[in-house]
């Protein structure tokens, strides 16, 4: 099943409600990120990614991905605990 998202706009006062399926809601950074971040963990060199992402220097890619590894790390060691 995939995960909905509620999202309400205040148009005149009055709350609209609509439905989303997660995926309509990915921009191309979201994806960019999650693609990176995925075959970064998976072991692919960092040279590598760096082509596909268009980074220019090592240390700029290394902070792109920062926070999203310290989230993984920290997510697969509560999986031990």
């Amino acid at each position: 099943m995939l995960d909905k998202v509620k999202i309400v706009k205040y148009i005149g006062g009055k709350g609209v409600e609509t439905i989303y399926e997660k995926w309509q809601l990915a921009k191309n950074h979201t994806m960019k990120r999650s693609f990176a971040t995925n075959i970064h963990v998976r072991g692919y060199p960092s040279k590598i990614i760096i082509e596909f992402t268009g980074h220019s220097t090592l240390k700029s890619f290394e902070h792109y991905l920062k926070s999203t590894i310290k989230d993984e790390s920290s997510n697969s060691i509560k999986l031990w605990e």
